[in-house]
């Protein structure tokens, strides 16, 4: 009583509960996730994958089994994006290349265009870093890239795979998006209303 905060409601309210996961780029995270019988995602996208491989297998040596979920649930999230060229993939990955060279000397600034990293002189340094991170990332066409996503599901056993897009261009974000729930045939959900109705 009297807090000034007492009056915050967490949303959204219904008759579910949000399900809990814990979201880690090390085997701190894994190991959290296994003390708590929780399912855990890999955050590949921070590290590009770096310890994945450890942080799997930590957690699902160490899981203890909770009453909501008896068996460990792993998945991996990536940095992904799909175009319908390789020539229009790789120049919208331009700016998560220079974007990285910036996070990487500890400059954060937004992500910029394709436009703006065309006017950029590359030093030799730079290059070498970006063709490390090119030989790593998930981006081409969506079949180029669907295999790319198989192959790492595969190598570590993971049940999802979630993608996160981030592009200068944010109608290029959702063609990306629409690109890769098309390559794994993935259908829209369908509202509760709808599927009751369907239903009766």
């Amino acid at each position: 009583e009297g807090h000034p905060f007492r009056d915050i409601q967490a949303q959204p309210a219904g008759p579910t509960l949000p399900e809990t996961w814990i979201l880690g780029s090390s085997d701190y995270g894994a190991q959290v996730a296994a003390y708590f019988g929780l399912p855990f995602c890999f955050a590949h996208f921070i590290g590009d994958g770096n310890g994945a491989g450890q942080a799997f297998a930590m957690y699902r040596e160490h899981y203890r089994p909770s009453e909501r979920h008896p068996a460990p649930y792993a998945a991996i999230c990536v940095w992904g994006m799909a175009a319908e060229t390789e020539a229009e993939a790789a120049r919208l990955f331009t700016s998560r290349e220079m974007w990285r060279l910036r996070r990487d000397r500890g400059e954060f600034s937004a992500l910029p265009s394709p436009e703006e990293v065309a006017q950029h002189t590359f030093t030799d340094g730079e290059m070498a870093r970006i063709e490390r991170l090119r030989s790593r990332a998930f981006y081409g066409t969506p079949t180029t890239v669907g295999t790319k996503l198989r192959a790492l599901a595969a190598e570590h056993d993971v049940e999802d795979i979630a993608i996160l897009t981030t592009l200068h261009d944010p109608e290029a974000r959702r063609r990306s998006y629409t690109l890769l729930a098309r390559e794994f045939d993935l259908k829209p959900p369908v509202p509760a209303k709808h599927a009751a109705d369907t239903a009766g």
